[in-house]
């Protein structure tokens, strides 16, 4: 018997609440360093104040949106039978964990060591690998896996996200420009990104033609959109960016939960 619709509403639940306490605790970390001790930070900061403070801006928008995306897919379309929704929450859940970095200036100015640097980039780094692959298995059901397979599909996308991380090499004795240390393989990591969305799309495009439903293609669109724009933040873009990426996130994210919840409303 697969996983029922009460069950993926109590576990949307569970990841806003762990999400809203990433970002809570991330964002209290610098009030008690406000504000002398986050301009320490900023000017010690090795690519400079402004990076700093870009990098901040980005890891808040993360978890803002992920809070906010939960949020909806919690209390608005919590009861819906569409399992890509459900796994845009746990994409959202991933995107969370970047609060983390909002947690780095704290940990910093506390001296901590480069084992508990390395621990939270390990966090942030688990979210990443879980948002990329809830995508991609979420487009999986849009061509037809049985809805009686979530379960094992669920697990394995947490099971293959804390693998990946457990074997990603770190240089814990460098801070990257996003506020966590520097990540080993950047340019594989980019690659199994750029081949996930692909499919992700090239899924959603099937899903289109086989079902005849419009619904689908606008999903494709919407994961697209979500995936680039959160692939950038999760960087350290100039500021002229977020001009684009701000409004890429909130409108594939629209489009997204808009064209599901509809297909699956009279299911």
């Amino acid at each position: 018997m697969g996983m029922t619709i009460k069950s993926r509403e109590n576990l949307v639940l569970l990841y806003l609440l762990v999400a809203a306490a990433a970002l809570v605790i991330a964002a209290g970390s610098l009030w008690v360093l406000f504000s002398d001790g986050l301009k320490a930070q900023a000017a010690a900061f090795p690519y400079g104040a402004r990076e700093f403070r870009f990098a901040l801006f980005a890891a808040g928008i993360c978890g803002a949106h992920a809070v906010g995306t939960l949020t909806v897919l919690a209390f608005r379309a919590g009861k819906s039978a569409s399992i890509e929704l459900f796994f845009l929450a746990l994409f959202s859940l991933g995107l969370g964990l970047e609060a983390g970095r909002l947690f780095m200036p704290w940990l910093m100015a506390q001296g901590a060591g480069l084992y508990t640097l390395g621990m939270v980039s390990k966090i942030v780094l688990f979210g990443r690998y879980l948002s990329i692959l809830s995508l991609f298995m979420g487009s999986l059901f849009a061509i037809g896996l049985a809805q009686e397979r979530l379960d094992f599909v669920l697990g394995a996308a947490f099971l293959v996200a804390a693998f990946f991380t457990s074997i990603h090499p770190l240089n814990t004795s460098v801070m990257g420009s996003s506020l966590v240390v520097e990540l080993g393989y950047a340019r594989l990591v980019r690659m199994f990104e750029s081949l996930m969305l692909a499919i992700c799309f090239v899924n959603y495009l099937v899903a289109w033609k086989e079902r005849r439903d419009r619904a689908f293609l606008l999903a494709g669109l919407g994961s697209a959109a979500i995936a680039v724009s959160a692939y950038i933040l999760r960087g350290n873009p100039s500021h002229w960016s977020y001009l684009a990426l701000v409004p890429l996130l909130l409108g594939g994210t629209w489009l997204h939960v808009k064209s599901m919840y509809a297909h699956y409303l009279w299911r």
